[in-house]
């Protein structure tokens, strides 16, 4: 088993409609299946925001998406593919149209088989969800960037 020490970038898609873009996963693991938010690894020669727009064609298949302020930061641990991942992550307030995602990734690429699904979801319906989500108490959050928008200063939202 090795440690994987990895930064990240995810995006917080909002839609006209205050709705959250989230992608079902399941580790490979086990231990865990619940929503994310779109995103992935940062590649050696790629700066945050390369990187995002990478994963999110790889992810979503659209391309058109204009990367807003950078809002919120984790840092989580988590077995995947029999390695163990120290994951830094970071988060971009991205505002879109509507949309439903298609990976651009190859069907056979291995990530493809771990995006499940995907959903736009209201802030009521991640309020009650009992599906676990990333970050964990992403109601909060995204309750508090969705009233007072973006935050002056990069906020930790745990795992």
């Amino acid at each position: 088993m090795t440690i994987i020490k990895r930064k990240s970038c995810r995006a917080v898609i909002i839609s006209p409609f205050n709705e959250i873009l989230l992608i079902k996963i399941d580790n490979p693991e086990g231990s865990w299946f619940g929503w994310i938010t779109p995103g992935g690894g940062i590649n050696e020669s790629e700066d945050e925001i390369t990187a995002l727009q990478r994963e999110l064609y790889e992810e979503l298949g659209e391309r058109n998406f204009t990367i807003g302020p950078k809002v919120w930061t984790r840092f989580h641990t988590f077995p995947w593919k029999g390695d163990i991942v120290e994951q830094h992550e970071v988060f971009y307030l991205v505002n879109a149209s509507r949309f439903d995602p298609k990976p651009s990734m190859h069907p056979d690429t291995p990530e493809v088989s771990d995006l499940k699904a995907f959903r736009w979801w209201t802030l009521q319906e991640v309020q009650v969800t009992q599906d676990d989500l990333a970050p964990a108490k992403l109601y909060f959050y995204l309750k508090e960037l969705l009233e007072k928008g973006p935050p002056s200063s990069l906020v930790n939202v745990g795992v």
